[in-house]
């Protein structure tokens, strides 16, 4: 009875995780457009860090409330969730996937996969000290200063004046959108919390009752709750003819997941592992699947759905292989 009722529980702050990060994501986005920045920068820098706040506030509460394990089977399968299932299913279910601004994609490559394998490198030593939290956070800090320092990613001097003056024409609706969209932010991000805090809450319940780890229920269950604001952006994105902002968010998000989020949640709480090897499988997927994201998107810059199949099979292997571990 307990299970069923802690199960229902975790389901009811799954959904409104999902349904908060639509609002969260919406809002921002929203605000954002006065900005004036390019779709890949937008979704990489913004949008990925809406999406991500998901798996923030999770952590966070995971490291309060004494089990930050469960945070980083919440990151690390969310991060191969995103590259794997979400993506592939993007590209699936939307035919293709074109990235037309592949020279900024192209300039980040290397680092999304230096910054991807600094956790699973960190962890060697079977820990996560919170001086390997504060490194993350430097690391995610240097990312951001990076992005923001190219001058191909924000309009010159010149296109941001028009783009405010262009405001400034429709003051009152405008200001009126821009303070209700800033009031949806507010609300919605604390609806986040509250359902991340029952996400916390049920499954260390639902752990303790059937006696399976934090971590394997953040890596399986969490993780794919905390995933569905990508899949609902990047289905949006496909379908508007916009598949720079789905590209840019997940790896944008991935990014953000192995330093920011672990970052914080290390910080406030280290985090200690038994088995280092339990980990070799998730980092040895993720990394192939983003080698092979970069590989199809190489030429003319295009996934088609047969390599959504074969993204999709990467995350049957990773299910396979965790689900004989446990």
């Amino acid at each position: 009875m307990d299970v069923l009722f802690y199960s229902a529980l975790l389901c009811v702050g799954i959904y409104l995780l999902v349904r908060s990060s639509y609002y969260v994501i919406r809002s921002l986005s929203a605000i954002s457009r006065y900005i004036g920045v390019s779709e890949f920068v937008l979704s990489f820098l913004l949008l990925s860090l809406a999406t991500s706040l998901s798996e923030l506030t999770v952590g966070v509460n995971a490291a309060i409330t004494g089990v930050p394990q469960l945070s980083l089977g919440d990151v690390l399968g969310t991060n191969l969730v995103n590259i794997t299932l979400v993506l592939g299913l993007i590209t699936i279910i939307g035919k293709s996937v074109k990235l037309r601004e592949y020279k900024q994609f192209e300039g980040t490559r290397l680092a999304n996969l230096l910054l991807v394998s600094a956790p699973f490198v960190l962890l060697i030593d079977g820990q996560l000290s919170r001086i390997d939290g504060a490194f993350l956070l430097v690391l995610f800090l240097v990312r951001i200063a990076v992005i923001i320092r190219n001058k191909d990613a924000f309009p010159d001097k010149k296109t941001f004046k028009h783009t405010m003056e262009q405001h400034v024409k429709h003051t009152a609706s405008s200001r009126k959108q821009f303070i209700t969209r800033i009031l949806i932010f507010f609300a919605s991000s604390l609806v986040l919390i509250a359902s991340a805090y029952t996400i916390v809450y049920s499954v260390t319940h639902i752990s303790e009752v059937i006696g399976i780890s934090e971590f394997i229920i953040g890596l399986f269950v969490v993780a794919i709750g905390t995933s569905l604001p990508e899949l609902t952006v990047g289905l949006r994105a496909v379908r508007s003819g916009k598949s720079a902002v789905s590209v840019g968010n997940l790896f944008g998000a991935v990014t953000i997941n192995s330093t920011l989020v672990l970052g914080v949640v290390s910080v406030i709480q280290p985090i200690h592992i038994q088995d280092v090897q339990q980990y070799g499988v998730t980092f040895v997927l993720t990394i192939s699947a983003i080698l092979l994201v970069y590989y199809f998107l190489r030429n003319k810059h295009v996934m088609h759905a047969r390599e959504g199949y074969i993204l999709l099979a990467v995350y049957i292997i990773f299910l396979l292989a965790e689900s004989a571990s446990i």
